[in-house]
């Protein structure tokens, strides 16, 4: 193992020890200690390499979903509108990962069209934008790649995201085929350059953030114990007068 993992693996062991140590009246240490994994669940944020998004909708004619940045935009073209088929307004649902960590866990989105229900939308129109798409994905240039995991006809990736173009836009094609179906895609995006892992210089940093925090519950200690020794002195005064 790496001295950056075992400093990672220290920290938060010495995070997680602590915490379990400390009285639950000891606010500060508690509070700074929880800190810590924190800071290392962010970081991991910056460095993610793998990002999944999955989209289940029911499909009557062709659609077009957009993915931008932590936005979703449905594009519709033929027959009945995204869930809209038969007078019905089904969910897009959406579930995401981050390096294999589930972050969103099938969400609905109804969106909304031009026209109310139970009007289907046979009309070329743009949905609304869905927003808080999280992890949001990356504007540099990345790799991806569609899984499909449930579609009738066609489903695939008609445009991918560059340096000047971060849009990437996913296609749904059931026009040839009678009624609807519920289509089910999985987007990989992969950060096309190798992201630094951390320096370790700044783990050595995170971890003198430990004894910074210890420092700090011990002058509050101190400070404590001063104040009850004094109250009780005051008390004693007042019991002898």
């Amino acid at each position: 193992m790496s001295i950056k993992s075992r400093l990672k693996n220290l920290i938060h062991e010495l995070s997680l020890q602590t915490y379990k140590k400390v009285s639950p009246d000891s606010f500060p240490l508690r509070w700074s200690v929880l800190i810590l994994p924190v800071i290392l669940s962010h970081a991991g944020q910056v460095l993610a390499g793998s990002i999944t998004l999955e989209i289940s909708a029911l499909i009557d004619g062709r659609d077009r979903l957009i993915i931008q940045g932590d936005t979703l935009q449905w594009h519709h073209f033929d027959f009945a509108a995204v869930g809209r088929h038969s007078g019905r307004n089904e969910p897009t649902i959406i579930r995401t990962t981050l390096n294999g960590t589930l972050v969103m866990d099938h969400v609905n989105w109804i969106p909304d069209w031009p026209l109310p229900l139970p009007d289907e939308i046979r009309v070329e129109t743009f949905s609304s934008v869905f927003t808080g798409l999280t992890p949001a994905i990356p504007s540099q240039d990345i790799s991806v790649t569609l899984q499909v995991i449930n579609a009738r006809s066609i489903l695939q990736l008609v445009q991918l995201p560059t340096a000047n173009n971060s849009l990437t836009i996913l296609e749904f094609d059931d026009n040839v085929l009678g009624g609807s179906a519920q289509y089910d895609g999985l987007l990989t995006f992969t950060t096309a350059q190798p992201v630094a892992e951390p320096s370790t210089s700044s783990l050595v940093g995170l971890l003198g953030l430990s004894g910074v925090s210890v420092l700090v519950y011990r002058t509050w200690q101190r400070q404590r114990s001063k104040k009850s020794g004094s109250d009780s002195n005051l008390e004693g005064d007042r019991i002898a007068s």
